[in-house]
Parts: C-alpha cells; structure tokens; sequence
C-alpha cells in the first residue's frame, strides 16, 4: 500500500518539479533577451550552473550473507566461512541529486538513490547518500559515479514490529541515454548499481530507472 501511495506522489512531484524549473529559467532569459547576440542556430542541452535530478524506477536487491561454521573431529575444532547470497525484485523509490555543473560536460553531485523489497516477514531498503560525480562524453549519454554512506534497514510487518539498521560503506556507479533532450531539460532511462557492505552482509541494488535532470 505505501508503495502504490508512492507512486501515486510521483507524477505530481515530476510536473511541479519541471514547472518551477522552467519558470526559474524563463525569467533570466526573458531579462537578457534584448542584449542577447543573434541566434546561432544551434541547438542542444547547456549543462552550466545549478541541476537536479529525479528518477523512479525497479530494481533486483542481491543481499550475501556471512555465515560461520564450527566443526568437532576427534577433539580437534576447526571453523569456516561461507556466503549465501539471495535476490529479491522490488521497487528504485524515488533518487534526487542536487548540484552543480562545473564545466559544460562534469557536474559536481549530492545524490540519495536506493532500492527496496518486501518478504512475507519484513521490508527492506537499501540506501546510498553521498558525492558524485558526473560526466557527459555525448550530449545524451551520461556516466556517473560516487561514494557515501549506506543504510540498509529493516522493518518488520508484524503487529510487535522490529527496526533493524545496519550502516557502512557505499558506492554508486550509473549510466544514461537522454531519449529526449533540449537546452534546460532532459530525459533518460538510466542503469544504476549501489553496492553496499556491512558488517557480515553485502547488499548490491541494481535499478533501472527513468530520469528527469534539469541542465
């Protein structure tokens, strides 16, 4: 139910998010217009000054769990380690990025993205908050990549519910096509994985998502 709630949000957060964004941009460019040189006739994004980004998507969440064995043979006691690892499908909650564009093709980034799942016992999020940076080679294609704080959390369903948090060490690396694009706009569908480690689990989120940034 929450996340039919969340998705419900989503569209109105899209159309006012861009409606702002295009009335912060119209009132420059209509103050400058008649000092503004000639037309050029090109046309393409202009990546400079302030972006942000919003995405929704799904995701596959891959959680590897550390487990310890101890066995006894004829007095002699020895202990090994294994992993098990489990996927589960769910839900890319919505990603924002907030910056700035240094130069026409790199853009400094505070980004929050994540992915989340549901069992029959608990929810589950997984969660990346830290810096990115961003790179243009193309005028659609983007590549990006980051380092920050990882949150996995997990909440049970049950009426004696039970918060379980565990935190550590995240990375993020995402990839994009612009499908559509203009001077201030764009919009792509775009790849991203988060992996995460803590202590006796890793947990890795690949989304696919579709992205709205404001260049």
């Amino acid at each position: 139910m929450n996340q039919l709630r969340l998705l419900a949000t989503v569209p109105v957060l899209f159309a006012s998010t861009i409606l702002l964004a295009q009335s912060a941009h119209a009132a420059p460019a209509a103050a400058g217009e008649a000092d503004a040189p000639a037309a050029t006739g090109k046309t393409g994004p202009v990546r400079e000054g302030f972006t942000m980004e919003l995405g929704l998507g799904g995701a596959v969440t891959s959680v590897s769990r550390e487990f310890g064995r101890v066995t006894y043979d004829r007095g002699k006691v020895s202990s090994t380690s294994y992993r098990e690892t489990e996927s589960f499908t769910g839900l890319a909650p919505v990603s924002l990025s907030l910056g700035g564009f240094l130069t026409q093709d790199w853009a400094l980034l505070f980004r929050a993205s994540g992915t989340s799942f549901a069992t029959d016992q608990a929810r589950f999020v997984n969660t990346f908050t830290g810096l990115a940076a961003q790179y243009w080679p193309t005028e659609r294609l983007m590549l990006c990549a980051g380092v920050g704080l990882g949150t996995y959390i997990a909440t049970g369903k049950a009426s004696s519910s039970y918060d379980n948090v565990n935190r550590g060490l995240a990375l993020s690396a995402r990839v994009g096509y612009s499908v559509l694009s203009s001077e201030a706009h764009a919009l792509r569908v775009a790849f991203e994985a988060t992996p995460s480690f803590y202590e006796n689990v890793q947990v890795t989120g690949y989304a696919v998502s579709f992205e709205w940034q404001l260049l």
